[in-house]
């Protein structure tokens, strides 16, 4: 399997289109907040972890054991590495205003907040990431699951209102997939084998790159250059 790129399906194409929208906003009138929520393993960590990579953005990952105090500080660490100023002391208040006089300095700034359903069980550190977008003019992007539309409208109307844009990792097509096997795949493989990968994989990037592996092992095995579904079926029978 060649080395797994960001292939830019359907979902990439729209987080990029949105993410392009809300760094084009005058931040005099708005605020930088979005979105990106879908059900698991449809490439929603991939697209910003890559994303951040790759421009110099910050990634940061939330846990259920998360308090408000260890969000600032894990913040504040990240930020005191990129830009390298003194680590956070003192109370909340006093890290949460040393990250707003870091923030000011970098106001073109992205700041994805990953596993952002955790917040919605500690109110604390949602108002924590609202002050920041009210005080800033730094993007951040929240990344959640499935219902994570719905719960941020429940936990706070007002908070919901500040997302500019909301994108919906959706299952990938036939024609993402073929995207992705196209470019990851070492075997090629035709549209029949394709349509079975999506169906099977329930459209998830993840179930995709396990189908690939196990289907080069198989053609690696058996000396087969390019697969079908019709091949596979034939060799599952003669194992049979």
């Amino acid at each position: 399997m060649k080395e797994l790129v960001m292939s830019r399906t359907v979902n990439v194409k729209m987080a990029e289109e949105d993410l392009k929208l809300i760094l084009s906003r005058n931040p005099t009138e708005m605020v930088g907040l979005s979105l990106i929520y879908g059900a698991p393993g449809l490439g929603k960590t991939r697209y910003v972890w890559r994303t951040a990579v790759q421009n110099g953005y910050l990634y940061m990952r939330l846990d259920a054991a998360m308090t408000q105090k260890a969000f600032l500080k894990e913040l504040h660490r990240l930020l005191s590495y990129k830009y390298q100023v003194l680590p956070p002391v003192g109370s909340n208040h006093r890290i949460f205003m040393d990250i707003i006089s870091v923030l000011h300095d970098a106001p073109d700034l992205v700041i994805f907040i990953d596993e952002i359903d955790y917040a919605f069980r500690r109110r604390d550190i949602l108002g924590a990431i609202r002050d920041l977008v009210d005080k800033t003019t730094v993007t951040i992007v929240l990344v959640g699951m499935q219902d994570a539309y719905h719960s941020l409208l429940a936990a706070n109307a007002h908070y919901f209102d500040r997302c500019l844009r909301f994108t919906h990792f959706k299952p990938l097509t036939a024609e993402d997939v073929a995207i992705v096997v196209q470019e990851v795949s070492e075997v090629a493989m035709d549209k029949d084998l394709i349509q079975f990968i999506q169906k099977d994989s329930s459209g998830t990037l993840r179930n995709v790159i396990k189908w690939i592996s196990l289907i080069e092992s198989i053609c690696m095995k058996h000396h087969i250059q390019s697969a079908s579904l019709e091949v596979l079926e034939r060799l599952n029978a003669d194992k049979s």
